[in-house]
């Protein structure tokens, strides 16, 4: 998990907030991060996940699953894939 905020945390684009939430019944832990476009995305990893999984958060932080971005839940994310992604949602 600590790798997952580090990756997080690096290159974010300015203006990004990043809110961490722990989710004990999963052995896990949520990240969303708002961007200045108002889009966002929510990032997980637990025991329920497939490995570090994010979705696409439409201006009402709501999960959307209509963006170029993604048309789905982005599953088995490396760091570099994620941070692309991150980066693909604050383009929007």
């Amino acid at each position: 998990m600590n790798q997952l905020a580090r990756t997080i945390d690096v290159g974010l684009i300015p203006g990004a907030r990043v809110e961490r939430h722990d989710v004990p019944e999963l052995d896990g832990v949520q990240f969303v991060v708002t961007f200045p476009n108002g889009f966002g995305a929510s990032v997980v990893n637990h025991r329920g996940s497939y490995g570090v999984e994010m979705a696409v958060l439409d201006r009402e932080g709501e999960i959307t699953m209509d963006t170029p971005v993604a048309s789905d839940v982005l599953p088995w994310l490396t760091a570099p894939e994620l941070m692309d992604a991150l980066h693909a949602v604050a383009a929007l």
